[in-house]
């Protein structure tokens, strides 16, 4: 998601002026942008994740009714159960 920028430049000098540095900066800037604005859909992530909670937590709090009543609550709110 993210790059390194490094550049060796003497203390107390203008680094703004160094054009290789904008550049790099500007494109890992606008990298990071594009990463947060154009989110990648990972069906096999969903998938797996959609998966783990049907199979393993939801019958696991379901099981456990006074443990888990705040989590119950909230899937309820959400439309889970």
């Amino acid at each position: 998601m993210s790059g390194t920028i490094t550049e060796k430049v003497p203390f107390n000098s203008d680094y703004s002026a160094n054009t290789k540095l904008n550049n790099n900066a500007r494109k890992y800037a606008l990298k990071i942008y594009n990463d947060i604005s154009h989110k990648k859909p990972y069906t096999l992530q969903s998938l797996k994740q959609k998966l783990v909670i049907a199979i393993g937590l939801k019958p696991f709090i379901l099981r456990k009714k006074g443990a888990y009543t705040g989590v119950q609550k909230r899937w309820a709110d959400l439309g889970l159960l």
